[in-house]
């Protein structure tokens, strides 16, 4: 029988576009980062003029899945790992958790702002493949929101390499990877961070940022913002004056957060800006400054968790929360006092 050989392109504005200074980059069998030029960006950009595009909306690259490759890859790891995935008859491929996959991994290295909506498929299947699937799937616009996209400064982006970009989507692979859930503390992290990163809502934003680094360093109900404090700093910085100035800025991020989290939001007499903690009936409002500095320790902390295989593997053990909560104590007892785990 014919082959069927289908090829998905997802148009993503990201900005700035300067940090990615590279036309194309492969991060994982069968997917890829374009810069939106060449034949497919013009394929997809006349498609597009008919769709029910986001006005203002303007791709700069293209996460490209070509199905038969990434699938073909995928089941080698999974076989090679002993856990080989039942093939349905027609396979739908996860574009949105790849797309995921990607856009976290730009952010952790570079903190780009980025957008995407649909996606786009074109059929290279073998002459006599009997059903195309080519077409466009829509979804609505999900992106970066506007209080992060307009609050960081040009020095809070930074120049993204090819291969750390693919070394940032292979360490990430388990938790995106098409037909398989994988859940752990990081996995949750990960979700909070995509919450917070698309939140409108700033409030919202900056509790979902705080909840992401609970779900990596807090193990108990006791002394959370001392534990959680001292557990980033020492994850992010070896010892000496920086480690110190996290902690203290986490406890001054707690503080804001306890206020947001217990009602205690009500703004202050006197002028209300970009500044004020404001979370009221007409307008939610919460310091801009903050929102972007706590943005920027959970980027830190998540990439210092994926850069530490032996936190991994913690990570990656099937047990019980109990039985979780106390490896995790040892891991960062040991990093606490003997600078390593």
């Amino acid at each position: 029988m014919p082959t069927q050989r289908l090829v998905h392109a997802v148009p993503v504005e990201i900005q700035p576009v300067a940090p990615l200074n590279f036309s194309r980059a492969a991060l994982q069998p069968g997917v890829s980062l374009h810069r939106a030029v060449g034949p497919l960006a013009r394929m997809v950009a006349d498609r597009a003029k008919s769709l029910p595009v986001r006005p203002g909306f303007l791709p700069t690259h293209l996460i490209v899945v070509d199905q038969n490759d990434y699938l073909t890859a995928l089941d080698k790891r999974l076989a090679t790992a002993g856990t080989p995935r039942e093939k349905p008859e027609i396979e739908f491929i996860d574009l949105h958790g790849i797309t995921r996959q990607v856009l976290v991994a730009v952010t952790l290295l570079g903190g780009s702002m980025w957008t995407f909506g649909g996606n786009h498929t074109f059929d290279h299947s073998e002459p006599g493949f009997p059903y195309t699937s080519a077409g466009y799937s829509h979804r609505p616009t999900e992106g970066v929101g506007a209080l992060l996209r307009y609050s960081a400064s040009s020095s809070w982006f930074v120049d993204i390499r090819p291969r750390d970009l693919r070394t940032a989507c292979e360490r990430l692979d388990r938790y995106y990877r098409h037909g398989s859930w994988w859940v752990d503390r990081l996995s949750v992290a990960l979700g909070y961070l995509w919450s917070g990163l698309t939140s409108p809502h700033p409030e919202l934003a900056f509790v979902a940022f705080c909840t992401s680094l609970e779900a990596i360093a807090s193990t108990s109900q006791n002394e959370i913002t001392h534990i959680l404090a001292e557990r980033c700093a020492v994850l992010v910085h070896p010892p000496g004056l920086e480690r110190v100035v996290m902690y203290g800025q986490i406890k001054d991020l707690y503080s804001l957060r306890s206020k947001i989290v217990h009602g205690r939001s009500a703004p202050r007499k006197g002028p209300i800006n970009w500044e004020t903690l404001a979370v009221t009936a007409k307008q939610s409002l919460v310091p801009r400054s903050e929102v972007v500095k706590l943005l920027g320790v959970t980027i830190q902390v998540l990439n210092s968790v994926l850069a530490r295989p032996k936190l991994l593997e913690l990570l990656h053990v099937k047990r019980s929360e109990e039985k979780a909560s106390e490896a995790m104590n040892e891991y960062f007892l040991n990093l606490l006092l003997r600078g390593e785990a």
